[in-house]
């Protein structure tokens, strides 16, 4: 039997990478993450698998200003709450989040089996992304939202003059 060959640079195979949890204390929220354009050594395109389990619900809803999103259902299903509206999502789905309040989003799997979607972004630098349900304010001087950014640039999420956690307020 014959090794498989090392990937190339540019290929991230996704079974090699392991799920980072996300899971704020406290919060009905939380999410695994497999960041694979990163791992490909994407510069302009972000794309990130996301494992949310049943009964959760993903980042806080928000929009964007200056990077837009789309995302694909791998396989599950839940409610993608999308402007004023809830859609009801599924495997096989197509999401399209332009910038803009229109496109606020949020996923929350009501179902009883995990929801798998690949996230896709433009890596615009900066952003501002506006948390319409808490008043917040998130800055981020790297470009993949929900990436951990480098300690010399940081994000920062604000309510009128104050600093506050991400979280807070969700």
């Amino acid at each position: 039997m014959t090794k498989p060959a090392e990937p190339h640079a540019r290929v991230a195979r996704s079974g090699s990478i392991p799920w980072i949890e996300i899971k704020p204390a406290g919060k009905p929220a939380g999410f695994f993450a497999k960041r694979l354009g990163a791992a490909a050594g994407g510069r302009m395109l972000g794309a990130t698998l996301y494992r949310i389990p049943a009964g959760a619900k993903s980042w806080p809803f928000h929009w964007h200003a200056g990077n837009e999103e789309a995302m694909w259902i791998v396989s599950g299903r839940g409610k993608a709450r999308i402007g004023e509206q809830a859609a009801e999502i599924a495997a096989g789905d197509y999401l399209a989040l332009p910038t803009g309040p229109e496109c606020a989003h949020q996923i929350v799997n009501d179902s009883a089996d995990d929801l798998v979607l690949l996230c896709f972004s433009t890596m615009r630098e900066p952003d501002i992304a506006y948390y319409p349900d808490s008043g917040k304010v998130g800055l981020f001087t790297i470009a993949a939202p929900g990436a951990v950014p480098p300690a010399d640039r940081p994000r920062e999420f604000l309510r009128r003059d104050a600093r506050v956690d991400y979280w807070d307020g969700e």
